[in-house]
């Protein structure tokens, strides 16, 4: 919570079709994010930032775990998918 910076892992790639394409790599939802949905984004210690990065795919596959410190949740009573529901994004 106090954190300027955070990180979230991702994957990308350069498509002819689609141009860069991106995703956030997710994980099963620990500590009180669990109590809002199964599934986080793995986010990423500035200090191992340069292990997801620069490191082996057996590196960065063990980056691949729940949040473990201490997280802030904003949560809002508008769903993010469904029928009618314009202007999120």
């Amino acid at each position: 919570p106090d954190a300027e910076l955070f990180a979230c892992a991702g994957v990308w790639r350069n498509s002819d079709e689609w141009g860069d394409c991106y995703s956030m790599v997710m994980t099963d939802a620990g500590g009180l994010a669990a109590e809002v949905h199964t599934r986080m984004p793995v986010l990423l210690a500035k200090e191992d930032w340069g292990r997801w990065t620069g490191g082996s795919p057996d590196d960065a596959r063990a980056l691949c775990r729940p949040w473990e410190g201490e997280l802030a949740l904003d949560r809002t009573k508008v769903p993010w998918s469904g029928k009618g529901q314009v202007g999120l994004l």
